[in-house]
């Protein structure tokens, strides 16, 4: 098991519910790819350093997980397949 921490922005034009929903469906695929530790923090809206598709603000989500590689894998290709996130990072954590 390795420790990852994933950032994603997501377009800040959502209202806070459809935020929540969309925050609870990843968090769902890890819980169903067996990850642990899950911990979720909600960093803010913040304007970008570039526009990403014409767009100059973002809503930062951080989550922090144990897994396995499959399971990071099988969150970031859900992560690129969505339309609403801006875009992802997902870094090891020691």
């Amino acid at each position: 098991m390795i420790f990852f921490e994933t950032i994603y922005i997501i377009q800040p034009s959502f209202s806070q519910e459809k935020m929540i929903k969309l925050i609870i469906k990843y968090k769902n695929i890890l819980e169903y790819n067996k990850a642990t530790n899950i911990f979720i923090e909600y960093k803010g809206k913040r304007h970008l350093s570039y526009p990403i598709k014409k767009i100059n603000e973002g809503v930062y989500i951080q989550m922090n997980y144990l897994s396995d590689v499959y399971t990071m894998k099988s969150l970031t290709k859900k992560l690129s397949e969505d339309i609403h996130v801006l875009r992802y990072l997902t870094l090891t954590k020691k």
